[in-house]
């Protein structure tokens, strides 16, 4: 995330920090798997955990092809502007990107956290409920912003030409379907309190 933030903020620039960091975790997982396939063969892509197994081949396989990449474009220097094609830039974010599995390697890792992998287990088994009740949520406002849609625009309807004082601010709210789904949003979460 740092990285991240860093490369938004300054594009173009990269300190050596980051990469340094970069190897670090690149050398201890390599360690770790190395170790672990010493000790058990590959027995380790025949048991239960042989999903975990595969995944730390790939991010220690991927980790050590970008430092090799890394590596290869500081040392040619001189020939930067020939590989900075569009092409090698777009395998180098690829392969950026997939960092990403490495916070889920530390999940598998922290198996003497028992409290958070417990927590973590139990928020992605609670998904599917949170998905169907934020559905359940979107239809109760859907139906409420067609009440109020239609509400508001039979009440424009039959209003007389002199009382006309507030149209603009129930047009602006509730003048369509999506603007009275916003406000009813908005109206839920604090950020209207018109």
């Amino acid at each position: 995330g740092f990285e991240t933030q860093y490369m938004v903020e300054n594009p173009g620039s990269s300190p050596y920090g980051f990469r340094i960091v970069s190897g670090l975790y690149t050398f201890l997982f390599t360690l770790e798997f190395s170790l672990r396939f010493a000790s058990y063969g590959t027995r380790i892509f025949c048991d239960e955990h042989r999903l975990w197994s595969l995944l730390d081949v790939s991010v220690v396989t991927i980790a050590i092809l970008e430092m090799c990449l890394e590596l290869a474009f500081t040392l040619n220097e001189d020939s930067m502007d020939n590989l900075k094609s569009i092409a090698s830039l777009r395998v180098i974010r690829i392969i950026r990107i997939t960092r990403l599995t490495r916070a889920v390697k530390m999940l598998s890792l922290m198996k003497v956290v028992v409290a958070l992998r417990t927590l973590v287990e139990s928020i992605a088994h609670t998904l599917k409920s949170l998905v169907w009740a934020c559905v359940l949520l979107l239809l109760i406002m859907y139906i409420f912003s067609i009440g109020f849609t239609q509400t508001v625009g039979l009440y424009l309807q039959d209003l007389e030409p002199g009382r006309r004082s507030n149209v603009e601010i129930l047009q602006f709210y509730w003048g369509s379907l999506g603007m009275s789904m916003l406000t009813l949003f908005m109206s839920i979460t604090g950020g209207l309190s018109r």
